[in-house]
């Protein structure tokens, strides 16, 4: 059984407390689990219905307190098998911000990509965190390779609806996706937010990538921001650990 939940002491010489929402209690709780080492990376947390029978709330409810984890990076939703989890704490998680924007069309020179998939997804069903201002987000999953026996990494690409023609071009056109919505909109990328982390690669993304179900992976989550300040794509990629490096330089600036 789970951890049982805390006793809270209340007094009358303190400020009321304002009431925590039913799905930020549920998240809490798991995320409290998860750190404990209850649910350990690689497990699947309860089902909808189980969670729904153990706080007696909504599906609903179930299906936001799921996004605060994977907000948090803790777990991250399977298609058909439920929700898995990814890190063992949102505290010690180090994130290392670059300044600078490296040459990201690299990579599209030199593989090319195979389109799975299109469809839309809402906002709340990606991998990865999307804007809520945009209900709706176009999906085009994809690999890109070398050779069709070894995929070099398999990726969601979300697009916002209004870059449609742009988003057509994906997979007859070797440009970047960011320089097709500069070339047909009056947009231009003026920076790239980026995160990197170590995944466990499962699922289908398994199978496509031609690897074990739970090989190590990296995964990388870039969001690329126009110089109005909207967010052009959204893109979250996979790699087999075997496959990739990722390499950089930084440089130091002397003032004075």
């Amino acid at each position: 059984m789970p951890p049982a939940n805390p006793i809270h002491f209340h007094s009358s010489m303190r400020p009321p407390q304002p009431r925590k929402s039913q799905y930020a209690k549920v998240a809490e709780d798991l995320a409290r689990e998860i750190e404990n080492g209850f649910y350990k990376i690689g497990d699947l947390l309860p089902s909808e219905a189980d969670l729904c029978e153990r706080y007696n709330i909504s599906n609903h409810t179930v299906r936001h307190a799921m996004r605060v984890l994977q907000d948090k990076k803790l777990a991250m939703p399977e298609r058909g098998r439920g929700t898995r989890v990814i890190g063992a704490s949102s505290k010690r998680r180090y994130i290392h911000a670059l300044d600078s924007i490296p040459d990201l069309g690299e990579l599209v020179k030199n593989t090319k990509i195979r389109v799975i998939r299109r469809t839309n997804i809402p906002f709340d069903q990606a991998l990865t965190p999307l804007p809520a201002h945009v209900p709706e987000w176009q999906l085009i999953e994809a690999i890109r390779y070398v050779t069709l026996k070894e995929p070099l990494v398999w990726k969601h690409v979300y697009i916002d609806p209004i870059f449609t023609k742009a988003a057509k071009k994906i997979g007859s056109s070797s440009e970047p996706i960011y320089k097709l919505i500069e070339r047909f909109y009056d947009e231009s990328l003026s920076r790239v937010k980026q995160e990197v982390g170590a995944v466990l690669i499962r699922g289908a993304a398994a199978g496509i990538l031609r690897v074990n179900e739970g090989a190590p992976g990296l995964a990388i989550a870039r969001q690329y921001i126009g110089a109005s300040g909207r967010i052009l794509e959204v893109t979250y990629s996979v790699y087999p650990a075997d496959r990739f490096r990722y390499r950089s330089e930084l440089r130091l600036e002397h003032t004075g």
